[in-house]
């Protein structure tokens, strides 16, 4: 087995930035002030019921925040 440091490491970068991206987007919050956990588990909540997207998916939208 091959591990590609590097091509996994920018993934991982890549996909976390997205992700942040989207739920930041998604609350309309407009300053790092603006945040609220609640509000974030609220949207990764919603996303992923309606993209019927798993608790896998919605643990690693609450670890990228």
């Amino acid at each position: 087995m091959t591990v590609r440091v590097g091509a996994t490491t920018s993934n991982h970068v890549r996909q976390t930035k997205n992700r942040v991206k989207r739920i930041v987007e998604g609350c309309e919050f407009a300053t790092a002030g603006d945040i609220d956990a609640e509000e974030v588990r609220e949207w990764i909540e919603e996303f992923c019921e309606e993209n019927d997207y798993g608790n896998r998916t919605s643990n690693h939208y609450l670890q990228a925040m």
